[in-house]
């Protein structure tokens, strides 16, 4: 949130990226926790209303040239697993 108080818009997303990373790498099963689940998605809301604010007042980060981790967060099917 640093970054993105002091107008380092494409820093901030950086972090924010990273972070995305950590979780989605953590090895934890996201979306089969429903605490981690529901922070999960609160997060990826706040950011994405931020980076909303951002784009209203002029601010913009760098496009990027791959999907970000969101991105491919938000494509994420898991496996049922039935017994």
């Amino acid at each position: 949130m640093g970054n993105y108080r002091d107008g380092h818009i494409a820093a901030a997303k950086s972090n924010f990226d990273y972070a995305v990373d950590l979780m989605l790498s953590s090895g934890l099963d996201i979306k089969k926790r429903s605490g981690l689940s529901e922070e999960f998605d609160r997060i990826v809301d706040a950011v994405n209303t931020l980076e909303l604010d951002a784009l209203k007042q002029g601010k913009r980060a760098a496009p990027a040239a791959e999907p970000t981790p969101v991105d491919v967060a938000n494509e994420i099917t898991f496996p049922s697993t039935r017994m």
